[in-house]
C-alpha cells in the first residue's frame, strides 16, 4: 500500500490506512522537501536545511494512524527520500548534503521506518545529477555532495546506532559502537561555529581521524567547478571531554579512539 508524502502531508493518508492496512505487508512513502521559493541567498539556506524537520512530523502521524487500525507490526519502507529542487546551485551546493544527512538523520529516529532508500543518486535526473549531464542535453553538469556524505557515513557507521543529545537543535550527532572506538556523524545546519562534546561511555586519549564536508562556496554553482565538491580529511589529539568544533553548514565524519 502507498500513501505518498511528496512534499506534503496528504488526507489521502487517513483513507487508504483504515480501509486497507490489514491486507498490507508494509507502507511504503516518498519523503521530498521542496526549495521553491528559496531565494539564492546565504541566509535562505538554514530555512531550507531545517525543512527536513518536516519528516518527523509527516511520519508521526503515520505511526499514529497504524498504531489505531494495524492488529499487526506494519512497518513502513521509505522507498523514497531526497530534496527536489528548482535550480542546479541550490542542489549542488555543498549544504544540500547537509539537508540530505539531515533527512536521514531524522527518518532514523523512527523505530517503526524498516527501510529508507535515498532516489537517484547516480540518476541523471536535474535534481540528482551527481557528475554528468541531467536528462537531455539541454541540461549542465552537476556535482552532488550528498554522494560525498555517504561515503563519510558509511566510514564511521556500525550496526549498532546511539543517539547523542546536543541540546541545540541544529547540531546533530549519531554514534556507532565500533571495535576500534566509536565513529561520529555531526551534523551543524546553522551558520554558525559549533562546538560538541562526545559523551558516549569507553572513550579514551589517542589519536582521531576526521572527514569534513562543508559548504565553504555556498550557491556559486558547483556546477561550474566540480572538484570542488569534496570532503577534507585530518587527524587530531582527542581526550575525552574535549570540544569539537565545526564550522558553519558541514557534515563532519569522527573516529574516535
Amino acid at each position: 500500500i502507498q500513501c505518498g508524502l511528496n512534499l506534503h502531508d496528504s488526507p489521502w493518508n487517513e483513507v487508504v490506512i483504515p480501509a486497507a492496512v490489514e491486507a498490507a505487508d508494509f507502507v511504503q512513502v516518498h519523503l521530498y522537501v521542496d526549495e521553491a521559493g528559496v531565494s539564492e541567498e546565504s541566509s535562505a539556506m538554514l530555512p531550507m536545511l531545517r525543512m527536513a524537520d518536516m519528516a518527523t512530523r509527516w511520519l508521526e502521524r503515520i505511526e499514529a494512524l497504524l498504531e489505531k487500525y494495524a492488529r499487526k507490526p506494519t512497518p513502513i519502507w521509505v522507498t523514497e527520500y531526497g530534496m527536489i529542487a528548482r535550480s542546479t546551485r541550490a542542489m549542488t551546493t555543498s549544504a544540500s548534503a547537509v539537508l540530505t544527512a539531515e533527512q536521514l538523520n531524522r527518518i532514523g529516529d523512527h523505530t517503526g521506518v524498516e527501510a529508507a532508500h535515498r532516489w537517484c543518486l547516480y540518476e541523471n535526473y536535474f535534481f540528482t545529477a551527481l557528475r554528468g549531464p541531467s536528462r537531455g542535453k539541454e541540461r549542465p553538469y552537476g556535482a552532488r555532495p550528498e554522494r560525498d556524505l555517504y561515503t563519510l557515513w558509511a566510514w564511521v557507521r556500525s550496526p549498532m546506532r546511539q543517539g547523542l543529545e546536543t541540546g541545540d537543535r541544529d547540531l546533530s550527532a549519531l554514534a556507532y559502537p565500533r571495535g576500534d572506538g566509536m565513529g561520529l556523524l555531526i551534523i551543524n545546519r546553522s551558520d554558525d561555529w559549533k562546538a560538541a562534546r562526545p559523551t558516549p561511555a569507553g572513550l579514551k586519549k589517542g589519536k582521531a581521524e576526521a572527514r569534513m564536508l562543508g559548504a565553504a562556496h555556498a550557491w556559486s554553482g558547483n556546477e561550474l567547478t566540480p572538484g570542488l565538491v569534496g570532503a577534507d580529511a585530518f587527524t587530531f589529539a582527542f581526550a575525552p571531554g574535549e570540544a569539537l568544533l565545526l564550522p558553519p553548514l558541514s557534515v563532519t565524519a569522527v573516529r574516535l579512539p
